[in-house]
């Protein structure tokens, strides 16, 4: 009894200067980061190079009521240092050691993958971001109880906005890996309910979850990446042909779904390992990387595109315009993200004219992360393609719709996006003016 005290004692001690140590390294390093942050993403970054709110302004404010430019502003500032933190958190280089001592130490003393995420983790995990086993070997999330109905209703809104326009509108909803554990009780389904049921009602199209799901042809942890949230190229692929037969059956489209057939695509390995979101957060002390497969069509396209974040016109094929190689140069396990391969990542605007396809029709996406392994490939299928994500791009989505004039809106969400509860401000994922 004595010498199980003394151990209690002795493990607690190191467990203090563990968690002291890296947290005095963690502050360090936030402070070498802004300045490195600053230095690659500043005013003089590529990034700056195109503005949102230059190319699509907001239309003037009606007199007596506050600027909109300055609620913007105070909105900009406040991403701007959340992007610093994260980048602080996540890039410091000295910080990953202290990071794995103290996972491996919680999960010596008993603590299950759950119970070490849901404090933070490693840093990188929000607090509603607990991670958790879906299926044998794949990670999942648990969907906390919030309330989403403000973005269901801004949602909604903007979809018979849409309609009143004399556009098409449809809201496509991606599955998500959510699941539950002993005492971290999960919410989706409930949630996922009230969604759609505000959709039935509205009249509003949509494709839900549960559709994709049932008719997904394998398990439905074959989805998704085993260590990452969002699902692989070939599920997003399959995905696509779902999207494309609707507008075809629905929406009077003619496009050719036979270009989303498995065997039009072939997928080869990388050669390298990586952890997805998922997994950098519960480090290699709970999960083991994955493979990583590049999937390019075996057909030739022939692709105009526009990178905001790049800047940049380009054309040619499908990879060689929409597939960003660079992310794959990263050595570090835990600042490699991989799936930012397909689509650049988190662009504020991408625009895409399929050479081969003479339609009329021009689509526009409202999307997140989920859709940068479908638009490269649906791309192969519609002539005309805008993608936004509001989450990026601070500009006036109703001066460019106004401006693009698209044929049908398309709004590609998942659960995930309701649960941060942030619906307001220039950057928020339901920021339709």
């Amino acid at each position: 009894m004595h010498s199980d005290g003394k151990r209690e004692k002795m493990t607690g001690i190191v467990y203090i200067l563990v968690t002291g140590i890296m947290f005095l390294l963690i502050l360090a390093g936030k402070a070498v980061t802004k300045i490195e942050y600053w230095n690659l993403y500043g005013s003089e970054g590529k990034n700056a190079a195109w503005d949102a709110k230059e190319a699509y302004p907001f239309e003037e404010e009606e007199e007596g009521t506050a600027p909109q430019i300055f609620l913007k502003l105070k909105d900009g500032i406040a991403k701007i240092e959340e992007k610093i933190e994260a980048a602080a958190t996540e890039n410091f280089r000295w910080r990953m050691p202290f990071v794995l001592a103290k996972k491996s130490f919680e999960k010596w003393i008993g603590m299950d993958m759950a119970a070490s995420s849901a404090d933070g983790g490693n840093d990188m995990a929000s607090a509603s971001d607990i991670i958790v086993r879906y299926g044998e070997e794949s990670l999942g999330w648990v969907f906390d109880h919030v309330d989403i109905s403000e973005g269901i209703d801004r949602l909604v809104r903007f979809g018979c906005a849409m309609k009143e326009q004399g556009r098409d509108f449809l809201f496509f909803e991606n599955p998500e890996k959510y699941a539950e554990t002993e005492g971290f009780p999960d919410y989706s389904e409930e949630k996922n309910k009230e969604l759609q049921e505000a959709f039935r009602k509205s009249g509003l199209d949509m494709i839900t979850s549960k559709e994709l799901e049932e008719a997904y042809p394998h398990e439905l942890s074959e989805m998704y990446y085993r260590t990452d949230h969002h699902w692989t190229p070939e599920s997003a692929i399959w995905a696509d042909g779902i999207l494309c037969s609707y507008l075809n059956e629905h929406f009077g489209y003619s496009l050719d779904v036979s270009v989303f057939d498995p065997g039009n695509y072939r997928a080869e390995k990388d050669g390298s390992v990586w952890l997805g979101s998922q997994g950098r957060e519960v480090t290699q002390v709970y999960a083991e990387p994955e493979d990583f497969y590049i999937v390019t069509p075996v057909f030739d396209t022939d692709l105009e595109v526009f990178i905001s974040g790049e800047n940049e016109h380009t054309r040619g094929s499908i990879q060689e315009t929409l597939f960003n190689y660079k992310v794959l140069q990263e050595k570090s396990l835990y600042r490699k993200s991989s799936y930012h391969l397909y689509g650049y990542g988190d662009q504020a605007w991408i625009r895409i004219h399929n050479n081969q396809i003479t339609s009329g029709k021009r689509i526009l996406m409202i999307k997140t992360s989920f859709a940068e392994t479908m638009y490269p490939f649906l791309a192969a299928a519609v002539e005309d393609l805008d993608i936004i994500d509001l989450r990026v791009f601070d500009g006036s989505l109703e001066t460019f719709i106004k401006e693009t004039d698209p044929d049908t809106v398309i709004v590609q969400y998942g659960l995930g996006v309701f649960q941060t509860g942030d619906f307001t401000g220039s950057l928020s994922a339901f920021n339709f003016q």
